[in-house]
């Protein structure tokens, strides 16, 4: 090959063989050269043949390195971050790509635990503080203290307020609740809740109650 037409010689003086590509390296010998009938190596077309197959070589190089590492892919602390999305879709799962990777990866550590506890006070709670960093409070209205070990309609007594069956309240107190994204909140709640409750969502300053009750 003339100067001319040699990739090699457009590259600065300092570079050696280690700095090249596979293909360009002299003295880098072709696996898969070896495995051609042995007329392939041998005569000057032996040089060539075998940095021409280096190049397909490095391109399966990266896939063998992928294969040997294809457990790390299934493993939220290991796996590349751009294969998070993907892994969390296997188990219907929409990561926030506004989170820290690390949280991106511990949630999805904990995503099949909290699925045990879906539609739960606790799976609600873990939801909420995985999202916010901030444990809520969860108030579960309850439908009055009965007088008495027996109730019969219009004739015992029932202490408390009008009933709501089957609503809670989240209170989440948090250092500036103008920052938090409420959209986002609902979200997951109406995603963890039973599907026969309803809910009021409280977000306030830390140590601050809301207005009315809850």
């Amino acid at each position: 090959m003339s100067p001319a037409l040699d990739p090699v010689a457009f590259l600065p003086a300092e570079v050696t063989d280690e700095l090249l590509p596979p293909w360009m390296a002299e003295d880098r010998r072709s696996r898969l050269l070896a495995l051609l009938p042995a007329i392939f190596a041998e005569g000057e077309q032996s040089s060539f043949l075998a940095r021409y197959l280096l190049i397909f070589e490095t391109i399966l190089d990266e896939y063998d390195r992928i294969l040997d590492n294809l457990h790390a892919y299934f493993a939220p602390d290991l796996a590349p971050e751009e294969f998070l999305p993907w892994l969390a879709s296997w188990i219907g799962l929409t990561l926030d790509e506004g989170w820290p990777v690390e949280r991106r990866r511990s949630v999805l550590s904990r995503a099949m635990d909290l699925h045990r506890w879906r539609g739960t006070v606790r799976g609600m709670r873990e939801h909420v503080e995985l999202f916010t960093g901030v444990a809520p409070e969860i108030v579960e209205r309850g439908s009055g203290l009965t007088l008495g070990h027996s109730s019969r309609l219009g004739h015992q007594t029932v202490l408390g307020r009008g009933d709501r069956p089957h609503h809670f309240s989240v209170i989440l107190r948090v250092p500036d609740p103008e920052t938090m994204d409420r959209r986002r909140l609902r979200v997951i709640l109406e995603a963890q809740r039973p599907a026969h409750t309803t809910y009021a969502l409280f977000v306030l300053p830390a140590n601050d109650t809301p207005g009315g009750e809850p």
